[in-house]
């Protein structure tokens, strides 16, 4: 798992309860997974003083996990250099040094790379490779070629070079940073492919031949515009003589989805028929960026439009935040005959057609505007 941003603020906007349900989560179908272990490749936190405020509650969810957890600073957790290691914390363990070590793990020797964020993977000290044995690495950063192109692409985030990976003989790769789920394999000749979102990836004769990236992505709903479920990402793997590694992306229920919601208004402010039944299509764990457009006769209106749609949100949805820039206002515009005749028009033609319901409120959108413009003085 990676970037979970686990915060300490509370209150109305405060996600404290809800990030920690989602480690919750984590934890629990870890242990349903029976896992031998867990890697989290950084920004466990959202700041350092997320991370110190939060310290007593991490120590007791992780006391009696049953299996050993090993976490990289990011560079959130590292918005304060120097605090982390003063603290104890519980059942994991972090990891601020770069470099090999070697874990036991049912009779089996695993050699685990570290590369916290901010390290430079060329200063790593050698470690010699023993044929046959598992080779992991965690680090956060930006491997090239995997870089999130989505809204509000992530800050900072030292680069990483794959063939760093590739010529230390890295299995499998835990990586952290970027909020996009993805996967991919890679050889020394550069050749994979990549696969976004969810599902499988399975790669079969790795010693020596190549590595599997995986980067998790958020794993819970930081921001807008992290689209799709938040997952964590479980590893099985074969050791015989051909590695043998199946990585999967698991979705959480706790951490929700991100929705955006276009919502056209009528003159009067009202909400679209369907909504309500949207509404019931989330979950109440997810985040919704609603989106209010048209053109309304006054601003009391669309207050009262507003209080509405948070009324038919609340207990729907874990946070709703409604944009108005895009709704205008024109006093007495329902009573100007060109706008009579074009709704009445408007309601022939949508009883008469298939097509479906937001494309006709859309449409009926588009046309008042325009017609806005003609009252005020412009061309149609």
């Amino acid at each position: 798992m990676a970037d979970l941003h686990l915060t300490a603020r509370s209150g109305p906007n405060g996600e404290q309860d809800y990030s920690l349900a989602v480690l919750a989560e984590i934890f629990q179908r870890a242990a349903e997974r029976q896992i031998d272990f867990m890697l989290i490749a950084g920004d466990l936190f959202d700041t350092t003083e997320d991370a110190i405020a939060l310290n007593p509650e991490i120590r007791k969810m992780s006391a009696e996990l049953m299996f050993p957890v090993y976490w990289i600073p990011g560079n959130h957790d590292y918005s304060r250099p120097g605090k982390l290691h003063s603290y104890d914390w519980g059942g994991l363990t972090l990891i601020e040094q770069q470099g090999w070590r070697s874990l036991e793990i049912r009779d089996h020797n695993i050699d685990l790379l570290s590369l916290p964020d901010g390290c430079n993977p060329s200063e790593t000290p050698a470690h010699a490779v023993t044929p046959g044995q598992l080779r992991l690495a965690m680090a956060h950063g930006i491997v090239a070629g995997m870089a999130y192109n989505g809204p509000s692409e992530e800050e900072g985030g030292a680069p990483l070079d794959p063939q760093f990976f590739i010529k230390q003989q890295v299995h499998y790769a835990a990586l952290g940073h970027i909020h996009g789920g993805r996967m991919e394999w890679r050889n020394a000749s550069g050749s994979g492919g990549t696969q976004v979102g969810g599902g499988s990836y399975q790669a079969a004769g790795l010693n020596g031949n190549g590595t599997l990236f995986v980067y998790p992505g958020s794993s819970r709903v930081w921001r807008k515009g992290e689209s799709g479920p938040r997952c964590i990402v479980h590893v099985s793997a074969k050791l015989k003589s051909d590695i043998q590694l199946r990585a999967e992306m698991i979705p959480l229920d706790c951490a929700g989805q991100f929705r955006q919601l276009s919502i056209p208004l009528d003159l009067q402010g009202g909400l679209p028929d369907y909504l309500p039944a949207t509404f019931e299509n989330f979950q109440n764990s997810d985040r919704v960026d609603a989106h209010l457009s048209g053109l309304v006769e006054d601003q009391k209106q669309l207050q009262d439009t507003v209080r509405a749609l948070n009324e038919q949100a609340n207990g729907k949805v874990r946070r709703l935040e409604i944009n108005t820039d895009e709704v205008l206002v024109l006093d007495g515009v329902s009573q100007e005959p060109m706008v009579k005749r074009f709704l009445n028009l408007w309601e022939q033609k949508k009883a008469q057609s298939s097509v479906n319901e937001a494309e006709w409120l859309r449409a009926r959108e588009l046309g008042l505007l325009a017609l806005k413009k003609h009252l005020e003085g412009g061309a149609l």
